[in-house]
């Protein structure tokens, strides 16, 4: 991260002087292997919400060997992509007996004398703070992390008095951006019970309509029968760029508010997306990865662990194949390889995966997969509605954020 001008009793300071980076276990080491501690995997981390959302029991003698260690108020930092560009950064709270164990995918940062845990976390989250993380990351695609060495060279702006780190200053500045989080995490609350409440009202009108494989004139057709799928390039940290072609991941599918990586160069014919194409999302975390969805926007790149569909469309059309798989999103997920958190689907499994189709004298019945469509379309846009207006609430909110964070470590905030 470049250095900028910073107002008088600011500097420049190494993160490591101000953080402990991955303490040692030994600090540990007299305590009793019978000893309760907290369990954290990387899927018990909300990085929309920036907490833990849930914690395990765990003995100390069955974690300690094998995880990462961590105290009380220490800095969970995720490295491995995509979660440390999702932001997946929080502080441990509330652990049994003040000791937690989690993923070796995190780095820990355990804040010196004079330094707000709160502080830190909200400058890594920034936009430019992750930009220059994910430039220094290091690994084969797809297992991309950020090394300890980063946080060794790093240096964040801090303000001083008398010498130290001034404690007062960084607790206005956490304070002030704490009120406009609260802000952006009650929409969030509200955008969510509203995403909720529209599944459950698409379900049940896809169920109605597609319930119905035992019944005449429907038929159980193998996904692999009706297309032909073909995932998406697997770029690396070094290859994006802040112009060229946008780079289509999972996150831009399932939130129109995020941000795009984008490629400024030439890959394969089969990477590029153009405006119609159906993508499947195939890996990630269930409940908000997995999915169909037709592309709407302009000319794109896909990232990997999306699926590009080349469709029959004598057999099935795109809107009805995208409701198809989405009203089965739950068998895939329940077929998908992975732990609780990270899941993925294989090309195999999926193309051996049915959708149901209507027919017609044995034929696909093309005019009424229309005519369904047609209606679904009808209830998929009221019910859309809400979550637009929501969506543009929220995109007014992180701007607000951005904004106030790009001035609270310039001293900009502080009275």
């Amino acid at each position: 991260m470049n250095e900028y001008a910073l107002p008088e009793n600011w500097r420049w300071i190494e993160l490591e002087k101000v953080c402990d980076i991955n303490p040692s276990k030994r600090e540990i080491s007299h305590l009793p292997g019978d000893l309760e501690v907290s369990f954290i995997p990387m899927a018990y981390v909300n990085e929309t919400n920036r907490i833990i959302e849930r914690q395990d029991k765990r003995k100390l003698k069955e974690v300690k060997k094998g995880y990462t260690y961590f105290r009380e108020n220490d800095i969970l930092f995720a490295k491995i992509t995509p979660c440390m560009e999702n932001g997946k950064f929080v502080i441990a709270r509330n652990l049994i007996n003040g000791i937690g164990f989690g993923t070796t995918e995190f780095h820990v940062l355990r804040p010196k004398e004079n330094i707000l845990p709160e502080y830190i976390r909200y400058y890594m989250i920034q936009k430019s703070f992750r930009e220059i993380a994910q430039k220094n990351m290091t690994g084969t695609a797809g297992q991309q992390r950020v090394p300890e060495a980063f946080f060794h060279k790093i240096k964040i702006p801090m303000p001083y008095r008398n010498g130290k780190p001034d404690e007062a200053i960084q607790r206005e500045i956490v304070n002030k951006l704490g009120f406009i989080s609260s802000k952006i995490l009650e929409a969030i609350k509200i955008r969510q019970g509203a995403v909720e409440e529209k599944d459950k009202i698409m379900f049940s009108a896809l169920n109605s309509i597609l319930g119905k494989a035992d019944e005449k004139d429907w038929r159980k057709i193998p996904i692999g029968e009706v297309c032909k799928l073909i995932n998406g390039k697997a770029f690396k940290p070094r290859d994006w760029s802040d112009h060229g072609l946008p780079i289509i991941r999972i996150q831009n599918l399932n939130d129109s508010t995020k941000p795009y990586n984008y490629f400024n160069g030439k890959v394969d014919n089969k990477f590029y997306v153009n405006t119609g194409d159906v993508l499947i999302s195939w890996s990630g975390t269930p409940g908000t990865s997995f999915g169909a969805h037709i592309w709407i926007g302009e000319k794109a790149i896909l990232n990997q662990h999306i699926f590009r569909v080349e469709l029959n469309e004598t057999i099935v059309r795109k809107s009805f194949f995208v409701y198809s798989i989405n009203y089965i999103l739950q068998e895939l997920i329940s077929k998908a390889h992975g732990g609780v958190g990270l899941r993925h689907i294989t090309k195999k499994k999926l193309e051996l995966s049915k959708i149901t189709i209507p027919v017609k004298d044995g034929k696909p019945n093309l005019n009424f997969q229309e005519r369904i469509v047609e209606n679904i379309d009808k209830l998929q846009r009221k019910v859309d509605f809400l979550t637009i207006k929501q969506n543009e609430n929220m995109r007014e909110l992180k701007a607000l954020e951005y904004a106030a964070l790009h001035k609270a470590f310039r001293g900009e905030l502080t009275s």
